[in-house]
């Protein structure tokens, strides 16, 4: 045995076991155990955003005071139209058939719009792939371009921005026009006056429809009261509601049958499915006039 583990084992030799009284506790160590959650969050946005390159379009999306409008007179923007939107759309789920006929009116307009602006840019852009491959015409864009947040929190939102993207490149491959093929600087203004007209037009006519409901108190009329007072028994209709819904005829006028029945829906709606549609069948467009003169404020 070597001189090293006779030391060791000495040492361990002299290793004496301290007695343990028994008046004094053990400590007890307890060790908890690592408890993992197994909650997940709630999903959250990081924030939505899209890059527009021309004073155009970022005046159409914020609109602008009397003092910025060439005209003199404020101008209402998308961000305006996309919380109107989104109250129509909430009131869809209330059965609000003219929140569903405003909703179906306003989108079918815009999608027109945007076709139209989409055949003025494939003109343009015939124009430019006839010069290759002698000349490959990019299209002008910012040096800086503007990031727009997006924080619209229902899907006509988002819907309405790609008619603002559409529009914000219509803008610049008409000045790439003006400036690379020799278009006519006249007839590029006039074609993005008409468009800036048209989209301004029907923001303006859809906020303001909006607002007469809300001060009318219109919002809370549904087909519940109107197949109310059409069908008798159908739904115990109040005084004020019966006043309200006729209101509305005369304000609004008399939305189409088939938006009535459901058969006709917005492309976005929380409307549900009517569970009594045998009661509606013998509706027809002369009963939901109430028997009333209409204003007719939704005429196309």
């Amino acid at each position: 045995m070597t001189d090293s583990k006779k030391i060791s084992i000495e040492k361990l030799n002299k290793r004496v076991p301290v007695p343990v009284s028994a008046s004094v506790p053990v400590p007890v160590i307890e060790r908890k155990a690592r408890v993992l959650s197994t909650e997940v969050g709630v999903l959250v946005s990081e924030g939505d955003s899209v890059f527009v390159h021309t004073r155009e379009a970022h005046r159409v999306f914020t609109g602008n005071t009397s003092s910025q409008s060439d005209s003199g007179f404020r101008a209402t923007g998308m961000i305006r139209m996309a919380s109107v939107l989104r109250e129509l759309w909430l009131l869809t789920g209330a059965n609000n058939h003219y929140a569903d006929y405003l909703l179906i009116n306003s989108i079918s307009k815009l999608d027109v719009l945007k076709g139209d602006m989409q055949q003025n840019i494939n003109r343009f852009i015939s124009e430019f792939e006839a010069k290759k491959p002698e000349i490959n015409i990019n299209v002008l864009r910012s040096s800086a371009p503007l990031s727009l947040s997006l924080t619209f929190r229902s899907p006509y939102g988002y819907h309405i921005i790609e008619l603002l993207l559409k529009f914000d490149y219509l803008v610049r491959v008409i000045r790439t026009a003006i400036q690379k093929t020799g278009l006519d600087p006249n007839e590029g203004a006039q074609i993005i006056y008409q468009q800036t007209h048209n989209i301004r037009s029907i923001i303006e006519r859809i906020c303001a429809v909006y607002t007469q409901m809300v001060k009318q108190n219109l919002t809370t009329v549904n087909r519940q009261i109107v197949c109310g007072i059409v069908i008798p028994d159908s739904y115990s209709v109040t005084e004020e509601e019966s006043v309200l819904a006729k209101k509305a005829v005369q304000l609004l006028g008399v939305v189409p049958l088939n938006v009535f029945l459901g058969q006709k829906k917005p492309i976005y709606t929380r409307l549900l499915p009517n569970q009594d549609v045998d009661s509606l069948k013998n509706l027809t467009q002369k009963d939901l006039s109430l028997g009333v003169a209409e204003f007719k404020l939704l005429k196309d």
